[in-house]
């Protein structure tokens, strides 16, 4: 009896992780309804591929306005101004990074969460182009956001 429950307790505990991905057409199927990034701005592309800790789902904010939130299997694009733009994400950890892009470029930002104290760390690194473009096109695009959209 109690290896019953155990089991059962353990396909429900995965299928919580399951749901809490993103679900939705991916990014390959969204691609042609996607505009092109405007020349006189960037285009900055979260994604996260990682399930672990999937519960956890920071804000990501640029520039101090919040955008969209970290998500497993997920990708979001964030049209920018030219220059420097500071990107942010916190759980029991802040973390923060700089990414200087020019018009018309693209910067691909990866999202990753960590064994934490009490949540997850969440940790954001710049990627190169070929690594993100490799990684994003099967991803659950959620769409295109303008600083302070949400």
């Amino acid at each position: 009896m109690q290896k019953s429950i155990g089991k059962a307790g353990i396909f429900s505990v995965l299928a919580l992780g399951l749901s809490a991905c993103a679900s939705g057409n991916s990014l390959s199927e969204s691609a042609p309804s996607v505009p092109a990034v405007q020349n006189n701005e960037a285009r900055l592309v979260f994604y996260r591929t990682q399930v672990m800790g999937a519960a956890v789902q920071p804000m990501i904010s640029v520039n101090g306005k919040g955008t969209d939130t970290c998500q497993p299997n997920k990708v979001f694009f964030v049209d920018v101004p030219t220059g420097s733009n500071t990107i942010t994400a916190a759980t029991e950890n802040t973390e923060t990074l700089t990414v200087v892009i020019g018009a018309g470029q693209t910067a691909y930002v990866e999202c990753t969460i960590s064994f934490g104290i009490l949540v997850g760390r969440v940790d954001l690194k710049v990627v190169p182009r070929e690594t993100g473009m490799g990684k994003v096109g099967a991803l659950a695009f959620s769409g295109l956001y303008e600083i302070g959209s949400m």
